[in-house]
């Protein structure tokens, strides 16, 4: 359905005057009625510098006010957009307010108007049990070589997956991810005399545009993703042919075996047990002996150390590890998306932000559909205390992983709505965490307390009190969730002190 005419975007949010709404993501954003009313009138007349005493008559006609009547509904409107530095909503010193006629919004992503293709999981019943994994991972290496195309917007696998799941028809997949091209594979034979059979599907028409076969027998498999991904870039849209040659594309490995460890190391590392992260700890430490060359390998290594540690609850000597373990995977491969964000991540994690910023930023230059990096780099902009931002990356994240991001994404926005002051929006938000970790208990208690539901609040830290036993709350936000700026700290400290108060 098209949007209507009469709807306006402020930083994400979405003011619709006819509804009576202003919605962020779908969730209605809490407004008074006489600052909505006031947001509407601004609205109306936006590019035009408003007099306060105009504003007065327009809002307040029936009753006498004061100026801090207006003030303090403009201190609403900025809280309720995120605009608190008055970028949209500006103050024209000796005149009144304005609202920008078009208003700051974050960036289009780096891959707007790009071709959009999803790499399905590859068929694979017709070969051993063992090999499976592998062409799972050569599925993700296709995808990730296609990636390195800025031309092009890869959708995620984990939505490919969700949607190959929920149908078998090429069109109703592409339709539910908006991808304009699919790329299918079926996988024949044994390790070794293994064979994969690739497609290029039109979205919209579920045509064949391009076809072929590969031997990916023993160590061919590992040569397969650099002989396929020019043919397909060839056959995806016309005018990024000049890329193929500049986008060269490497073997991660030579060793089957490495690469097979892997395999089984990336796989292991998408469910959050701790059994699974211990065997995906298992396997990239095999991949890392196989081959100790292997970037990504000391990459993910870095990643399971933190999953298996609490992230930044670890011990500061497992901190240590993981760092030097992301160091070391940059040192291998300084122009790799993967590891270029996890060094950003770490960084990130260290309090590093100027060097986290920029890796990261790194990272999403050489790939732009590199969701991990998406989501490192709203880690980094939330503990930044820049949420605004956070949330624009977060729809970036989502919008290229619909169907598989969500849990992920929920703890990150419901930071951000926090850290915005619009604590009612970050419990509902929150609703749909399911389970909840320990720790997001925190955040939970602390927006109920923030909202004036002191109860819930104090029922989600007796929670957290038999989950964690012995441990101060305050003390675990303040090492988990640790911020640029005292004042984010503080902000949410104060939330949990409510509902401290409330729980005694």
């Amino acid at each position: 359905m098209a949007e209507r005419q009469d709807t306006l975007n402020l930083l994400g949010a979405r003011l619709d005057p006819a509804a009576g709404t202003l919605t962020r993501h779908g969730i209605l954003v809490p407004l008074r009625a006489r600052s909505f009313a006031l947001l509407c009138h601004l609205a109306r007349h936006r590019g035009q510098v408003l007099a306060k005493s105009d504003l007065l008559d327009a809002i307040w006609p029936d009753v006498i006010v004061t100026e801090d009547s207006l003030t303090q509904a403009i201190r609403d409107i900025r809280v309720a957009l995120g605009d608190e530095a008055g970028r949209v909503l500006k103050t024209i010193r000796g005149r009144g307010y304005l609202l920008a006629a078009a208003p700051a919004q974050a960036p289009a992503p780096a891959t707007a108007g790009a071709v959009r293709v999803a790499v399905l999981p590859f068929a694979d019943t017709a070969v051993p049990v063992e090999v499976r994994p592998l062409v799972s991972a050569l599925a993700d290496d296709i995808a990730g070589a296609l990636a390195r195309f800025h031309a092009l917007t890869v959708l995620a696998r984990g939505s490919a997956e969700a949607a190959a799941a929920e149908s078998n028809d090429p069109q109703a997949i592409a339709a539910r991810l908006g991808a304009d091209f699919l790329v299918q594979g079926t996988a024949r034979g044994s390790g070794s005399t293994l064979a994969l059979r690739l497609s290029l599907i039109g979205g919209r028409d579920g045509s064949l545009r391009w076809s072929d076969s590969f031997d990916c027998s023993g160590e061919l498999l590992l040569s397969v993703e650099a002989a396929v991904a020019p043919r397909l870039v060839a056959h995806l849209a016309a005018g990024i042919e000049h890329e193929v040659e500049d986008q060269a594309t490497r073997q991660p490995t030579a060793s089957l075996d490495a690469y097979g460890h892997l395999a089984r190391g990336r796989a292991a590392l998408r469910p959050v047990s701790r059994e699974e992260m211990e065997s995906a700890r298992h396997h990239l430490l095999a991949a890392i002996e196989a081959d100790p060359g292997l970037s990504e390998a000391w990459a993910q290594l870095a990643f399971a150390e933190m999953m298996l540690n609490d992230y930044r609850m670890a011990p500061p000597e497992v901190i240590e590890r993981a760092m030097g373990h992301a160091r070391h995977a940059v040192s291998l491969s300084p122009n790799e998306s993967v590891t270029v964000s996890m060094l950003g991540y770490m960084q990130t994690m260290t309090g590093d932000v100027l060097a986290a910023e920029a890796n990261i930023s790194r990272a999403l230059k050489l790939n732009p559909s590199n969701v991990d990096a998406m989501m490192d780099m709203a880690t980094l902009l939330l503990t930044r205390g820049r949420p605004a931002e956070a949330l624009a990356w977060l729809d970036r994240a989502r919008d290229v992983n619909p169907l598989r991001l969500q849990h992920h994404v929920i703890g990150h926005l419901a930071e951000a709505h926090y850290m915005m002051h619009r604590y009612d929006e970050a419990v509902q938000v929150l609703a749909e965490l399911h389970p909840i970790p320990t720790r997001r208990r925190l955040w939970i208690a602390a927006a109920l307390a923030k909202a004036g539901r002191a109860s819930e609040a104090a029922a989600h830290l007796a929670i957290f009190a038999a989950e964690m036993p012995g441990q101060d709350p305050l003390a675990v936000a303040r090492r988990s969730y640790n911020y640029e700026h005292l004042v984010d700290t503080e902000h949410l400290l104060d939330g949990l002190r409510l509902a401290l108060a409330a729980a005694r």
